[in-house]
C-alpha cells in the first residue's frame, strides 16, 4: 500500500500509482486487470471531494483508453464525467489560483474538451454510439468557457465539433 505524505493511502501518489497500473495493464493486453483496476479507481474517486488530482487522474486514464483503442471504454468513461460537470456555475472572476472550487471546474471543462476532441477526432469515436452525446457536450463546454481558452484550443474545439456530422 502506498502512503502520501498525508497519511491517505489514495493521495496524489496513490491515485497516481492506480493510473500508472491501468495503463501499464492495457498496454500488456490484461483487459481484466485494467477493468477490475478503473473501477476500483472510480470508486475511490466518488468517495473523495473533487480536486485536481481526481481530474488529472480520470483525464489520464481516459487517454489511455483512447491510446489503446478502447473506444467504448472511453466513451462511457468520458460522457460519464461530462455529465456530472457544470460549466454554467462557475467563478470565473478569479483565474489565477488553483484552489477554487471556480478554476477547478474551468481545469476539468478545458481537460474534458480536449479529451472529447482526442476521441471524437478518432473514426472509432466519431462512430460510437455515445459520439453525439460527447459532442453536444464538448461543443457546451467550449461554448461556456471559450472567454477563458486559449485561442488555439478555442479553434481546435469549434472547427473540430462544426465539422463533425455526427448524430
Amino acid at each position: 500500500m502506498l502512503i502520501d505524505r498525508e497519511g491517505d493511502e489514495y493521495g496524489v501518489f496513490g491515485g497516481h500509482l492506480r493510473e500508472w497500473t491501468y495503463g501499464r495493464a492495457l498496454a500488456r493486453g490484461d483487459l481484466r486487470e485494467a477493468e477490475r483496476v478503473r473501477i476500483e479507481t472510480e470508486q475511490r474517486l466518488a468517495t473523495q471531494p473533487r480536486s485536481y488530482n481526481d481530474v488529472s487522474i480520470r483525464a489520464a486514464m481516459i487517454r489511455h483508453a483512447v491510446d489503446h483503442g478502447l473506444t467504448d471504454s472511453a466513451a462511457r468513461q468520458l460522457a460519464s464525467w461530462l455529465r456530472r460537470v457544470d460549466a454554467d456555475n462557475f467563478d470565473i472572476t478569479h483565474l489565477g489560483e488553483n484552489s477554487t472550487e471556480g478554476s477547478t471546474t474551468r481545469g476539468t471543462a478545458f481537460s474534458l474538451v480536449r479529451l472529447a476532441l482526442d476521441f471524437l477526432e478518432t473514426s472509432a469515436g466519431q462512430a460510437h454510439a455515445l459520439a453525439p452525446a460527447i459532442n453536444a457536450s464538448a461543443r457546451h463546454l467550449t461554448d461556456a468557457t471559450q472567454h477563458e481558452m486559449t485561442a488555439q484550443d478555442r479553434d481546435r474545439a469549434r472547427a473540430l465539433l462544426s465539422s463533425l456530422k455526427i448524430g
